[in-house]
């Protein structure tokens, strides 16, 4: 019988499962769609412990990114990777040394991008910011506005001789996160903004048989609930900062702009707008996209002015969605130490080298309603888990 072997993230016991860690805090304007070059979250650094069977590494160019200094190294016949000893850990150092001499992607900050519409299974192709004016920015996010890191993993076992090979095929989940506001900003709630896009191979073991399938999709880890969960990638939004949902003109008429991506055709968008706002006076805030924090004005709740034509809900425009996963949907359920469900992230591969690719794509989702600017100089923690069974 296989059992299962997972490590508490908060206590460093043997076993093989990674531990990710983020620190980070907030600076800037977080109205994203207002202010994006100024909105940003710092990351203090990332991490990954290991245990002793679990060997961690990042899949680097041949000599682009020298990682010898951390204590990786390329393993003999293998090119294109650097890992670390097997149990040692992955330094938060090694991590951002690597992303600065990569030199493509964030290093230490994020900026608020979104995903637009998206199903599980497909390629994320993640969008900047929209401007004023304009229903939908269809310009590719820059890669410095989020985080890019190639894992690898190799799941080291032994064998009947007790010489220590590489098992093929085995699965690799996450397990458990930890996704918090830092104990100096207990009330921030920015972190539940934060996507991972995961891409990997899946094993599935028939007989000697071992085939694989792609897995790909988006996680949201501060969620455990066990049903996918959905974003709105559309609404009405104060991307001008004026206190009122922004408008365009017509007839002498103002009318709500309706951002982002819908299911409407431009004839069926034209005859939604069947409220107006008194003519003489603005409106009290409105929730219109149903963010739960009518208390005060942000991007997503602001006011009518006067005389504004409106959709009468969200539901109204009919607003496409960013479908994902959360982590109730991808951790698998642990029956006495046998691994199943959930959704493996990825899986070592059929060949001498064994090697398990999982590339991690993180950013902060700006149609989340937590990215506001009363989000701003809060900090926050990330940690994800993961776990395999016992070979």
């Amino acid at each position: 019988m296989k059992t299962s072997i997972k490590k508490s993230v908060i206590s460093f016991a043997s076993g093989a499962a990674l531990f990710l860690g983020f620190a980070g805090s907030i600076s800037g304007s977080l109205a994203w769609w207002a202010y994006s070059t100024r909105a940003t979250i710092i990351f203090q650094g990332t991490s990954v412990a290991s245990s002793e069977q679990l060997q961690i590494g990042i899949k680097v160019a041949k000599n682009v990114v020298d990682l010898s200094h951390f204590g990786m190294y390329e393993i003999s016949g293998i090119s294109g990777y650097q890992f670390c000893d097997a149990g040692a850990g992955l330094p938060a150092e090694a991590i951002a040394y690597y992303l600065t001499q990569e030199g493509t992607y964030a290093v230490d900050k994020l900026k608020p991008i979104t995903s637009s519409e998206y199903s599980i299974g497909e390629e994320v192709n993640l969008k900047s910011s929209l401007v004023a004016g304009t229903a939908f920015n269809n310009y590719d996010a820059e890669t410095d506005h989020y985080v890019h890191i190639p894992f690898a993993f190799r799941v080291m076992r032994y064998d009947i001789s007790n010489n220590r090979t590489y098992a093929k095929g085995e699965n690799i989940w996450l397990s458990d996160a930890i996704v918090e506001a830092s104990s100096s900003n207990p009330d921030s709630t920015v972190y539940k903004a934060i996507r991972i896009y995961s891409v990997g191979k899946k094993a599935t073991k028939e007989g000697n048989t071992i085939n694989y399938t792609d897995v790909k999709t988006v996680i949201n880890p501060s969620d455990n609930s066990t049903s996918n969960g959905s974003t709105a990638v559309a609404g009405l939004l104060d991307i001008s900062g004026d206190g009122y949902y922004d408008v365009f003109e017509q007839g002498l008429q103002k009318y709500a702009i309706i951002y982002g991506e819908n299911n409407l055709t431009p004839a069926q968008q034209a005859a939604i707008y069947t409220e107006q706002q008194s003519t003489s006076v603005d409106s009290d805030l409105v929730d219109f996209n149903g963010t739960n924090f009518i208390s005060e004005a942000t991007t997503f709740t602001s006011k009518f002015y006067r005389g504004t034509h409106y959709p009468a809900s969200l539901n109204a425009i009919s607003p496409k969605y960013q479908i994902h996963d959360t982590l109730g949907t991808v951790k698998p359920h642990d029956n006495n130490g046998v691994l199943t469900l959930g959704k493996p992230l990825c899986s070592t591969s059929n060949d001498a080298n064994a090697i398990a690719d999982l590339d991690m794509t993180i950013w902060l989702e700006g149609w989340d309603h937590n990215v506001i600017d009363q989000e701003n100089t809060h900090s926050f923690n990330l940690g994800l888990q993961f776990q395999i069974s016992r070979l």
